[in-house]
């Protein structure tokens, strides 16, 4: 048996120092003999605590890793340390930026493998930060990383603006190394850029631009004119990747046709500072970006955000033709509703591309029709998740209460079975207005019917969703393929559907199985998060159900109805789950076994009084 550490090594201590003499009479010899033993011993047990730490910490699972894979770490360690350029607003960060030390520095403390390893490698050197970098650390950071290509962010910190023309003229030497850049300038920092590189063949290795507006430039209107427009007006044969703001073109015309190559993959296109964007200027740069689309061959990703305020009014007569990106993967739109729907109207995409679509501001659900077919482009989904939440905005005055925003999220997922790619591609298309609840009965019906369920076998239902048992009815008395349905956290509008799904469909509907029922086909019922108590009054005389006007029942008699009728028409849903329901009694469960005969149900009672929320 191993003896006690402590026991260990308070005898082992007693020892040495009885075999050195130091127990006794230690105080009458000479004081630097006495330090003299102290000290080698202490040098030596320091080594057998190193020794003891590395036996200890090679059993870490980092330190497993090979050392490419933990450069590979530290390299994005570097990068994310950085200050998010979607928060930047000023080419002066916070004084906070400018002490963040580099990932270089802070792994040459960590241990010996990981000094070696951040001292040598050339690719986590490479990083340059002017928000938080002394110009003799530059000239250290060009020393270790050349050859490796550089990656750049001008977006100087307070502390080293004084210092920006030194960084600029310590990193020129280098500029045929510059792969990645990243600017956000004031109107002199940008002209000492130029004056710095008056030709973009100094910097022709580029891969990637970002610019970010700066508000003095959005404010003096300086984007559009020399020096950083004129400056950038020359083509980068090698850029791939391009993060540009709109108030860079508002002066110039036919600049993404000038500086963007053929062989360009992303292209996004911001308004980062809400630069206000005249009506001639948006003309301008849609038919520049329309031409250079056209020509464009290998672009998989655009996003335009606020980039394109088209309106409702025409702006070109005739307008322009439609583009076809076939190589597109992913398109973002973050625009108003109408403006949305123009863009999209412009822009034709597989059904192969994932597309993500925002429409920001006081919008007019009556667009929804318009724009979800052609944001869906032609794609077949098989899954549909209707959701609606709100959330909160500030008010332009102080004293006023925020803006309520209603947002109404669509997702859609097709079958993997119809793509030759391993990513399958998404639709998330999320409408947002300030408008109260009133409008959200007409918002859902529109989201539904404008989504054909001919091919949707998954469709799920989440959050306030105000439709009534008649809506929910006539939305989905149409050809349907879906044979799972969960409804989650709808609260009344959406336990509607639940009373809707014993509603009989008569012959009016011949496309719809003769069996006649609503969403024939249901095989899979599921209910999350939903209250079996809560009471709500359905009258709807047209589909045989009549309630008085104080009259109230709960959701969980209302289901017990819908599972009866559709016991009669031969439609039970094989599967029937509740998850994380509360109030659900042993007696409701009673009635459901004799309503539903047992062998046209497969469900599991246990679990969901298992699984029931008794909170």
């Amino acid at each position: 048996m191993l003896p006690n550490p402590t026991q260990y090594w308070s005898k082992m201590k007693s020892d040495r120092l009885l075999h050195l003499g130091l127990s006794g009479d230690s105080a009458q010899r000479p004081h630097e003999a006495v330090r003299t033993l102290y000290e080698r011993d202490i040098a030596a047990l320091s080594n057998v605590l190193s020794s003891l730490k590395a036996a200890r910490n090679a059993h870490i699972p980092i330190h497993e890793l090979p050392d490419e894979v933990l450069l590979e770490i530290f390299v994005v360690a570097e990068i994310r340390s950085m200050e998010s350029s979607a928060a930047v607003t000023s080419a002066y960060t916070s004084t906070s930026a400018s002490r963040r030390l580099s990932m270089a520095m802070i792994c040459s403390h960590v241990c010996t493998r990981w000094r070696t390893l951040a001292l040598t490698s050339k690719s986590l050197w490479r990083v340059i930060d002017f928000a938080s970098t002394k110009p003799a650390w530059v000239s250290e950071a060009l020393r270790r990383s050349t050859p490796a290509g550089l990656m750049i962010r001008v977006v100087p910190s307070e502390p080293h603006t004084l210092n920006f023309n030194e960084l600029i003229s310590i990193i020129k030497p280098h500029s045929h190394r510059i792969i990645d850049l990243e600017l956000q300038l004031t109107s002199a920092q940008a002209i000492s850029i130029r004056e710095s590189f008056p030709v973009w063949a100094a910097l022709g290795a580029i891969q990637r631009l970002t610019i970010h507006s700066h508000k003095d430039m959005a404010r003096d209107g300086f984007f559009g004119q020399p020096p950083l427009a004129s400056w950038l007006y020359g083509l980068i044969p090698s850029l791939r990747e391009a993060y540009l703001p709109i108030s860079m073109f508002t002066g110039r015309s036919r600049m993404l046709q000038t500086i963007l190559p053929d062989e360009l993959t992303s292209l996004h296109l911001t308004n980062d500072n809400q630069h206000s964007c005249p009506p001639e200027a948006t003309v301008s740069l849609l038919l520049d970006l329309l031409t250079f689309l056209r020509r464009s061959t290998k672009l998989k990703t655009l996003t335009l955000s606020n980039a394109l305020p088209l309106g409702r009014r025409p702006l070109l007569m005739p307008g322009p033709s439609p583009v076809r990106l076939g190589s597109l993967e992913q398109l973002e739109v973050v625009e108003k509703g109408d403006s949305c729907a123009r863009v999209l109207d412009l822009i034709r995409y597989s059904n192969e591309c994932s597309v993500r679509l925002v429409t920001d501001g006081d919008q007019d659900f009556r667009q929804v029709p318009r724009v979800l077919p052609l944001a869906l482009a032609g794609s077949v989904p098989v899954w549909l998740c209707v959701e609606l939440s709100t959330e909160s905005r500030p008010t332009q005055r102080p004293s006023s209460d925020p803006a309520r925003l209603v947002l109404a999220h669509v997702k859609t997922s097709p079958s993997p079975q119809q793509y030759s790619r391993e990513v399958v591609p998404s639709h998330h298309l999320t409408f947002r207005w300030t408008r109260d609840w009133g409008p959200q009965s007409a918002l859902c019906r529109s989201l539904l019917e404008a989504v054909p369920l001919t091919a949707v076998t998954h469709l799920v239902l989440k959050g306030p969703i105000q439709l009534s048992a008649p809506d929910w009815f006539d939305v989905l008395t149409k050809a349907s393929a879906v044979e799972k349905l969960v409804i989650h956290s709808v609260k009344s509008g959406g336990y509607n559907l639940c009373v809707a799904l014993g509603f009989s469909v008569t012959a009016s509907t011949p496309e719809l199985n003769p069996g006649g029922a609503l969403l024939p086909l249901l095989a899979h019922l599921e209910l999350r998060d939903c209250d079996l108590g809560v009471a709500f009054r359905v009258h709807a005389p047209e589909h045989g159900m009549f309630m008085e006007t104080n009259e109230f029942i709960p959701l969980g008699e209302h289901i017990l109805h819908a599972l009866q009728a559709r016991v009669e028409l031969g439609a039970v849903p094989r599967e029937l789950v509740l998850t994380n329901c509360s109030r659900i009694e042993q007696s409701w469960i009673e009635e459901l076994k004799v309503i539903v005969p047992e062998e046209t149900r497969e469900w599991n009672f246990a679990a969901w009084l298992g699984e029931a929320n008794t909170s």
